[in-house]
């Protein structure tokens, strides 16, 4: 058994699948199920059951998760300990607008715990970076890209505005409607350049940087706005969903092809995706 191993199970434990953990791993798939075969014989167990959809962890994987994340950490710690002293290279990260901010600060922590010798440093998206937080949409031609969640956005509406009488809400009713726009959301520009394509003209009363501020001017009665399924929305506010247009987003890390992502990196992506 050796720390190589462990990584790799770490890998497909978390990506449920020898292929996708192979190429995170940047290995092949024999690669890794070579190691998992030995790391099963050296500790005496069956680890992972095969199944036509993947690989799911036995009671004996499990156990093995835990501990093993563990020990990867402690070895890494011991390799930061000794290398305080030398230039410690930034990882830089660019995120796009109107992300949920308790997801982003979920993700730079995983992402500082896991660079070890590196300084996790936030820049702004038009910036060169290492990692760019952004969605599937927005990927550049030179990418790959590593989705972390799906979000679907409604219609955020004043409690007591009368489209919420309406069981269903199209496009055409959004005619004249108070809005509060989202400059610099992707969602919110496929919106409104199908509703300009349909003549339908909504009245802009607000601008909002942020999904919390888009709903709290709900609540103010300003107007209504688009914001994710995943935002709280207050007590003074109510959903509808948008029956004729999908109004959704996949949400991940993007990175240059030439771009060399480390095990702990990809296992700190894993991680969060698992948790969203």
């Amino acid at each position: 058994m050796d720390l190589r191993s462990l990584s790799y199970f770490i890998a497909v434990y978390e990506e449920g699948n020898l292929s996708l953990a192979a190429r995170r791993c940047h290995v092949s798939q024999p690669s890794i199920s070579v190691a998992m075969q030995a790391l099963e014989a050296a500790l005496g167990g069956q680890l992972l059951i095969r199944h036509s959809k993947g690989v799911s962890p036995t009671p004996a994987g499990e156990q093995l998760y835990g501990r093993a994340i563990k020990l990867l950490a402690d070895v890494e710690a011991i390799r930061h300990l000794f290398r305080q002293d030398r230039e410690r290279t930034p990882l830089t990260v660019a995120a796009t607008r109107f992300l949920p901010f308790d997801r982003v600060g979920v993700l730079l922590k995983a992402l500082g715990h896991a660079a070890g010798g590196h300084d996790v440093r936030v820049v702004a998206l038009d910036q060169p970076a290492d990692l760019r937080l952004v969605t599937r949409q927005s990927l550049r031609d030179d990418e790959i890209f590593y989705p972390l969640w799906e979000d679907r956005f409604l219609l955020a509406l004043p409690r007591a505005h009368p489209l919420t009488l309406r069981a269903t809400v199209r496009l055409v009713d959004l005619a004249g409607l108070a809005w509060i726009a989202r400059s610099g959301c992707e969602v919110e520009a496929r919106l409104q350049a199908r509703a300009a394509a349909g003549g339908v003209a909504l009245e802009i009363r607000a601008s909002a940087e942020s999904d919390d501020q888009a709903l709290a001017l709900v609540e103010a009665e300003i107007g209504c706005a688009l914001v994710p399924q995943a935002g709280l929305a207050g007590p003074q506010v109510a959903l509808r969903e948008l029956a004729d247009m999908p109004l959704d987003r996949n949400v991940g890390v993007a990175h240059g092809r030439g771009w060399q992502m480390t095990e702990a990196i990809g296992s700190a992506l894993a991680q969060c995706r698992r948790r969203w």
